[in-house]
């Protein structure tokens, strides 16, 4: 054995920033000096504006006088859009007298300003799409609000209590409107008796209904709100306009009108409210064409629905619309993108998740291709199909919405695109036969429960790109057994929240660029490794940590302690006193230049390399002795000929210290690319090689790259023509000269 030794380069590495445990996540000052507190939301990438402390009352004072939230925060060095204004966020702040939202926020969450007393107006920008619950209930200061006209829905009691609220601007945008939102206003009551309209929304029925009353809507109108009418008995009639195209649950229950309708189909505008009476076993349920919505609940528990229709003009279907009709087998549409286009009011209102089977223009849909125009994969849009074998997403889409594919328990295969930048909770929760799966290098977080109860699942890629792997997303996937990565630093970089254990119930192997990860690669800004193996079943020769203060460690990450841990310079002390990596025996400084020993062996004229490290990567340089000239390279079994230089020497990219190199030495020249003064000239052309300048009768031979002879010729006249496949490299050999080629 011959010692030989090598320089290599040390390796940069990016960073990531830990997380918080505080209700709220970060604290940034604004600019005018205040302070406002913020919890992460959509994978890390936005932020919304939440209270201090650990529970909202704790400082619910504590936003006082005029609050500016800013379209965007810098954070460590990062900007981060304010996308929110979270669930009490400024819960009984009645000192609060006046706030600035941006234009970037899109919601505004339960009881986000409850009993903000010193509000006196307030405006709602067009970004915002929707308003929770009590968001502004009890501000008793409020005399205005101008709705945005991005505005969907408005929460239950949202204004409600309003003592001084007069002047409200509703946008026509706004569809649902929450029971007693506007309650107890000023608004409100100056509202004459009969029916209340917000925008065009019917509102809510004020006063007491006389018998007889027949009502009709106006026209334009497009939503009635959740039980509007429920329990008048003096509705004996109703004229509903084309417009309507909502309807909420319970609107007209119990009420003379609808109690004296024939049984079946209800039709209300352009919207199926319910099916009233009883559906005989073996219904099949046929929507007409130009229905827009299904109610909430409007089949709610029917048993006798054997399949359903439904039109391509439907746009919407409320919450739990087919909940609990265990008849139901089939449903039928006739265009796939119309489809994908449905908005699902909750998880039960899918009819797949009890029929199971989606047939398209009558033929079950096995192979599911999702149609190029569509670019959001809808929450629960396939959720329970039992028919689907196959699906793939085009380039187009950028989000799968949770619960998308939800117990398809068929599914074997899906390709996701490096379009999608999101996939939502429990995306492909239940898919138990699903074998692999790779993850795309644009998504960053693998939501919570993405990947559950798979129990089929053996094998998954996951990207650089992935930071975050939230909780319980491959738990119960008991037959995961291997995860393949490219980067063991980019891996030690993800976040596992609340300790997520990857792997089956035999643990997993990780793989790197398809071999087994052997040597550990801490970059140097990790702040913990407290999930990241666990699990991990791989026997590690080394680990490598570029962080100077030692990061958190989990007491089961390292299974084998006597292996060598190497540390930055000076970190040496500080890893022996830190807890679990003093566990190590052997803690060593990260050098720049070391030894590196090959166990050279010589077969046949090649010779093996296994190279004996400390340092886990590396590059080397290989150079024939004089009088000899490299014949052919191959690095961990891929042949790399073709990268020897044009002095004939070798040098390996950044290898690990399990990399084995097989190298063909023969005689004569400098390098294989080597030019002489020979005249012999060889060209390439297609799948023809042609040599010139030989003697005649001169043996012309060819190999392949890895030493095997594939051609022997004899020049006449001083030339030979060997015709091979294409696509291969090739080494002509003539008396004087040897070349490489490629056809």
């Amino acid at each position: 054995m011959k010692n030989l030794k090598f320089t290599f380069l040390l390796t940069a590495v990016l960073s990531m920033v830990g997380a918080r445990t505080l209700a709220h996540d970060i604290e940034v000052a604004n600019a005018d000096g205040v302070t406002i507190y913020y919890n992460w939301v959509n994978n890390k990438t936005e932020l919304s504006v939440s209270y201090r402390g650990s529970y909202s009352s704790e400082y619910s004072d504590y936003y006082t006088g005029n609050v500016v939230i800013p379209e965007s925060v810098t954070y460590d060095g990062k900007t981060y859009p304010v996308t929110g204004i979270g669930e009490s966020a400024f819960y009984y702040c009645k000192y609060l007298t006046s706030v600035v939202i941006p234009n970037s926020v899109t919601s505004i969450g339960e009881r986000a300003f409850y009993r903000c007393e010193g509000l006196t107006s307030v405006i709602i920008p067009n970004s915002v799409t929707s308003i929770g619950g009590s968001a502004f209930s009890g501000c008793f200061g409020l005399t205005s609000v101008t709705i945005g006209n991005s505005v969907t829905s408005i929460g239950e009691w949202a204004f409600s209590g309003c003592s001084s609220l007069t002047n409200i601007t509703i946008s026509n945008s706004v569809m649902i409107i929450g029971s007693n939102a506007f309650d107890r206003t000023p608004w409100y009551d100056n509202q004459p008796d009969g029916l209340v309209y917000a925008g065009l929304v019917a509102y809510k029925y004020k006063g007491e209904m006389p018998n007889g009353t027949e009502i009709k809507i106006k026209e334009g109108t497009k939503s009635i709100n959740y039980r509007i009418f429920y329990g008048c008995s003096g509705l004996s009639a109703i004229t509903i306009p084309e417009s309507v195209i909502y309807v909420g649950a319970e609107a007209f229950e119990n009420t003379t009108w609808f109690n004296n309708l024939p049984d079946g189909l209800v039709y209300t505008g352009s919207v199926v409210y319910k099916y009233k009476g009883k559906i005989s076993s073996g219904t099949d349920v046929v929507i007409k064409n130009g229905i827009s919505s299904i109610t909430s609940g409007a089949f709610l528990y029917d048993g006798g629905i054997k399949s359903v229709t439904i039109p391509n003009s439907v746009t919407h279907i409320g919450g739990s619309a087919f909940f609990g009709c265990s008849k139901l087998t089939a449903v039928y549409i006739s265009d796939l993108e119309s489809w994908c286009n449905i908005t699902f009011g909750d998880r039960e209102a899918n009819p797949l998740l009890n029929a199971k089977h989606l047939y398209l223009n009558g033929e079950e849909i096995k192979d599911l291709v999702i149609p190029n125009s569509i670019t959001n994969i809808k929450n629960y849009a396939f959720r329970g199909c039992h028919s689907f074998v196959s699906v793939t997403i085009p380039n187009s889409v950028t989000s799968i919405g949770e619960q998308a594919f939800q117990w398809c328990d068929n599914l074997a295969s899906v390709t996701i695109p490096n379009s999608v930048t999101n996939i939502g909770q429990a995306v492909f929760s239940g898919c138990k036969s699903l074998p692999s799966v790779t993850i795309p290098n644009s998504i960053t977080n693998i939501n919570k429960y993405a990947f559950v109860q798979c129990s089929g699942l053996t094998s998954v890629t996951i990207p650089n790109s992935v930071k975050i792997i939230d909780y319980w997303a491959f738990s119960e996937c008991d037959n995961l057994s291997s995860i393949h990565i490219s980067d063991i630093s980019a891996w030690c970089r993800i976040s596992f929240q609340h300790g997520l254990s990857l792997g089956g119930k035999q643990g997993f192997k990780l793989y790197q660029d398809g071999k087994l990860v052997e040597n550990v690669v801490v970059p140097n800004d990790a702040t913990e490794i407290t999930s990241t193996f666990s699990g991990c079943t791989n026997i590690f020769r080394s680990v490598t940590c570029y962080a100077v203060n030692p990061p958190t460690l989990g007491a089961d990450q390292f299974k084998d302690y006597t292996i060598p841990l190497y540390v930055p310079k000076g970190s040496v002390l500080k890893y022996k006193a830190a807890d679990n990596w003093r566990n190590f025996v052997i803690i060593r400084e990260i050098s720049e230049e070391q030894d590196v020993y090959l166990s050279v062996r010589q077969v046949n004229g090649m010779v093996r390399m296994k190279v004996d490290a400390e340092k886990p990567y590396f590059n080397l340089q290989i150079k024939a002795d004089e009088g000899w000239m490299i014949h052919s390279v191959t690095l961990n079994e891929n042949d790399v000929t073709a990268e020897v230089s044009e002095d004939g020497n070798y040098t390996t990219p950044v290898i690990s210290s399990d990399a084995v190199l097989n190298i063909v030495f023969e005689k004569g020249g400098s390098g294989i690319a080597a030019q002489s003064a020979s005249p012999l000239r060889v060209l390439a052309h297609g799948n023809t090689i042609q040599v010139s300048g030989a003697e005649t009768g001169e043996q012309i031979v060819v190999y392949s790259v890895d030493g095997k002879l594939v051609e022997r010729v004899k020049a006449e006249h001083g030339t030979a023509i060997i015709t091979l496949p294409e696509n291969q490299t090739y080494i002509v050999k003539g008396r004087t000269k040897t070349v490489k080629v490629r056809l």
